[in-house]
């Protein structure tokens, strides 16, 4: 899924490039709006299999949310897109045959990006083990990654959708009631809006804070976007809890 910067894990659907921070000094927006950018690098690859995820995705369309601000992946799978500076924004990454994802995040003008992208057929897999079906049409899913947490659960904060959980690198199952050691796990059929997931359970002695998602001002929970059709990834980054 989505990593920040360089030096988070694998995820299951997009990982942290390789990438030095990118600096660069804001620019200014279009228009009369005169709102200060600042860009996001993405570099988009083709799953073939966990051990090969390098291989690039040209013409894979980068689109701030809802709007006609909107690039291509060159050859190389890469893309540079402006987005507003020091602010909470999302964006898309859409490519016929392949699943479409929905990416939120604070930019700070140092975001880089690294997604590899599954087709329809192995989406279609992967959703049968989801306990869903694809494509998604009049809703979403969220995949929901606390970075190498064993043993804790997701809630979808006044919802009442069953959570999935990872067994391994690319097996969601929903026998599972908790996240295996790499952290993963996720919602499905999820109505397009704004949600809040938090890590909950009695055995939760961590610390998480938005790392790919919108932060809460509450402990262990962050602010998802979720559009009909789409993957929303959102990810914690976790630390054990201080000692009172």
């Amino acid at each position: 899924m989505i990593s920040r910067n360089c030096s988070s894990p694998t995820s299951f659907l997009i990982l942290c490039a390789g990438f030095g921070a990118l600096l660069a000094l804001p620019n200014t927006g279009c228009g009369d709006s005169e709102v200060a950018t600042a860009p996001v690098t993405v570099r988009v690859t083709e799953y073939i299999t966990l051990a090969n995820l390098e291989t690039p995705m040209p013409d894979a369309e980068v689109c701030e949310t809802d709007t006609t601000n909107c690039t291509m992946t060159d050859a190389e799978g890469m893309a540079t897109i402006n987005l507003p500076d020091e602010s909470e924004v999302s964006y898309t990454i859409t490519k016929e045959g392949f699943g479409s994802y929905l990416v939120s995040d604070v930019n700070n003008g140092r975001l880089e990006h690294w997604f590899w992208m599954y087709n329809d057929e192995e989406l279609t897999r992967l959703a049968g083990l989801m306990g869903t079906t694809y494509p998604w049409t009049d809703d979403g899913i969220i995949i929901m990654r606390a970075h190498s947490e064993a043993s804790v659960m997701f809630d979808l904060v006044g919802e009442s959708n069953i959570p999935f959980y990872f067994l391994d690198g690319n097996t969601p199952s929903t026998d599972l009631d908790s996240t295996t050691s790499d952290g993963r796990g996720g919602f499905t059929d999820v109505a397009a809006g704004e949600y809040e997931v938090e890590l909950v359970g009695a055995e939760v002695a961590i610390d998480c804070r938005a790392f790919t998602a919108w932060p809460t001002e509450i402990k262990n929970r962050v602010r998802v976007p979720v559009k009909a059709g789409y993957i929303s990834y959102a990810s914690m980054s976790c630390e054990q809890a201080s000692s009172p």
